[in-house]
């Protein structure tokens, strides 16, 4: 039984500098992101087949968090949750991200927490 793909990947950090965040994708997809504003960068990166994936880190996106998305299925990482595993282990910091996959203009009603090596589901307004 193969996993279900997200057609993209978007995850929250906290305590995590964008300047790691940067480094992060450099080494895991050989993104090279530029500034485009205050706190917010994009670029793209590459992933399987030397497929694009189309990067972008915004500062401040929701209560303090910083949002990192990646518009792309051909990521390294078929959900969030996988990213997000991969993100807390490599960088530490507060991750957080959807359980499942959401339409634009919906409000997932829990978001799975990684702190601290632990997940947790919690609601977040």
């Amino acid at each position: 039984m193969s996993i279900e793909r997200f057609p993209d990947i978007e995850v929250y950090v906290k305590g995590i500098t964008s300047d790691a965040l940067l480094a992060w994708l450099q080494d895991t997809l050989q993104a090279t992101l530029t500034p485009a504003g205050k706190g917010h960068w994009r670029g793209e990166g590459r992933g399987e087949g030397g497929a694009v994936i189309p990067c972008m880190i915004m500062e401040k996106a929701a209560d303090g968090f910083t949002s990192l998305s990646m518009d792309s299925d051909a990521t390294p990482w078929p959900r969030d949750i996988d990213c997000a595993r991969a993100l807390h282990a490599a960088l530490g910091g507060e991750v957080r991200c959807s359980p499942g996959g959401w339409l634009p203009g919906e409000e997932p009603e829990c978001y799975i927490r990684l702190v601290n090596g632990e997940e947790s589901t919690l609601l977040w307004q």
